[in-house]
């Protein structure tokens, strides 16, 4: 019987490498998610008035890198969140939650090229 243990990052073990890939793999997907139009709309709509003034105060001061910086966090956040509250609530994979949200919000991930081992075989 197979010895099963929570994930651990410094561990080399094959669920370990598998749930560490599957994250980093989420990562790739949820960059879709950070492009789409729909997740930015939601996100400004989720903006509290001192962030808001700030994106103006940044904008008018001609500091687009301020106002992209707060926009940026700001869209971080809410999929964090997004994406978390699924994994409570459906007990589902960080990878699962992203892929229902790219399916909700219609985002086209970027195409993954293939691993040189795959193309070979």
């Amino acid at each position: 019987m197979a010895n099963r243990h929570p994930y651990h990052p410094q561990c080399g073990c094959a669920t370990c490498s598998r749930h560490e890939l599957s994250d980093e793999r989420a990562d790739v997907l949820a960059g879709a998610l950070h492009r789409s139009g729909f997740v930015l709309s939601e996100a400004l709509g989720e903006l509290t008035t001192e962030q808001l003034a700030l994106i103006a105060g940044h904008l008018a001061d001609g500091n687009d890198t301020g106002a992209a910086e707060i926009l940026r966090n700001a869209i971080g956040d809410y999929l964090s969140q997004l994406i978390s509250g699924r994994m409570d609530d459906v007990d589902c994979s960080r990878i699962e939650a992203v892929q229902h949200y790219l399916v909700v919000y219609e985002a086209k991930p970027a195409p993954v090229a293939e691993m040189p081992w795959r193309v070979a075989a």
